[in-house]
């Protein structure tokens, strides 16, 4: 739920920044990170079902700077951030005509999915070593 939004319970509010094509999601006539206030405990789950997220979206989910599950717990003042999957190449670069997106997607890279690479490479160096 934006903010505004009414609970009977304690609520906490998480900031939520959206990625590529999820940007659809965002309210009309608004840009950049929105504000969400969910219930105490909610989920990354229960936070993309508020912002219209389908269930079984293929989406990487980052809180405050970590890669988290859908069923990793929210608190108060978290930062999330929503991308699905992108594609490049040629085609890709051709349509990009937005610079702020660009810096955008180059900063999700970077803090979300150059870590989980790194991560990766790691692990596949461990499993290639000899017994």
């Amino acid at each position: 739920m934006q903010d505004g939004a009414v609970y009977s319970g304690v609520a906490i509010a998480v900031t939520v920044t959206l990625f590529a094509d999820l940007r659809r999601l965002l309210p009309r006539g608004t840009d950049g990170p929105q504000r969400y206030t969910v219930r105490e405990g909610a989920t990354v789950s229960e936070l993309l079902a508020a912002i219209g997220v389908e269930a079984g979206a293929d989406v990487t989910v980052a809180v405050n700077g970590e890669l988290a599950a859908r069923d990793t717990p929210l608190r108060e003042g978290a930062e999330v951030m929503v991308l699905s999957p992108m594609e490049g190449g040629a085609a890709g670069a051709a349509t990009t005509s937005c610079p702020h997106r660009d810096l955008q997607i180059k900063k999700a890279f970077q803090d979300v999915v150059a870590p989980e690479i790194h991560e990766l490479r790691g692990e596949i160096r461990r499993l290639d070593r000899p017994a």
